[in-house]
């Protein structure tokens, strides 16, 4: 059986700015780096094979933060990066206008960065980011190319808020023209278990979707989960 480990990346001050990151390389926080520590407290009795994570900063610190004390390198594959929003980038929420539709959502659902005729955002070639067949055909590939090469393996994967969405629709089989926006927390828990083939594919459960109850506000309260 192959067990999928996957988290988000610790907090960001992006993060705290209520700002969009997509493809800019944001670091850690002192707190998101205390959150990767509470992810690493969390499974120090879970034996752990690899941790692979996506190229962009704050991922590749989260992942060196809970791979370091076991002694693994941390394998770094650019499939697991955030979706790239192009004009959407370094934006702050509340300059979107998004209609009245919540921006998560706007943006998992509606937002082709590429779309010159919406007249509510930048222009410009400079400014092209993915749409939601290329971000969803990344991750498939990435995920394909996992369970293509691993059968018997506990990995802790570490990614982003819609870069792990995106990969539990392409787990889940839900198609790109209805995605499913599957909430993503900082350091939270998505647990997939990848059973040995049988006959067209191999068959999948999944444990957890966004845990939580590991990582503590600022505060020192736990937090729960969606």
């Amino acid at each position: 059986m192959l067990r999928l480990i996957k988290t988000r990346h610790g907090e960001t001050q992006y993060n705290i700015e209520n700002r969009i990151q997509g493809g800019i390389d944001t670091e850690l926080t002192p707190h998101g780096i205390r959150q990767a520590e509470m992810l690493a407290d969390h499974f120090r009795d879970t034996p752990i094979d690899y941790v692979v994570s996506g190229t962009l900063k704050r991922q590749a610190q989260t992942a060196g933060v809970i791979a370091r004390p076991r002694g693994i390198s941390v394998v770094h594959d650019e499939g697991l990066n955030e979706r790239d929003w192009g004009r959407f980038n370094g934006r702050y929420e509340h300059e979107v206008d998004t209609g009245g539709i919540p921006l998560t959502r706007y943006l998992f659902y509606m937002v082709d960065p590429n779309d010159d005729s919406n007249p509510k955002i930048e222009k410009g070639p400079e400014h092209k980011g993915e749409t939601i067949e290329e971000m969803m055909r990344r991750i498939g590939l990435f995920y394909d190319r996992l369970v293509d090469r691993y059968v018997d393996a506990t990995m802790l994967i570490v990614g982003s808020q819609f870069s792990n969405a995106y990969l539990l629709n392409h787990v889940l089989g839900i198609p790109p023209e209805c995605p499913v926006l599957f909430a993503q927390e900082n350091m939270c828990i998505n647990e997939i278990r990848v059973y040995p083939k049988k006959d067209a594919g191999r068959p999948v459960e999944v444990v957890d979707i966004n845990f939580m109850e590991h990582v503590h506000y600022r505060d020192g309260s736990v937090q729960g989960t969606d």
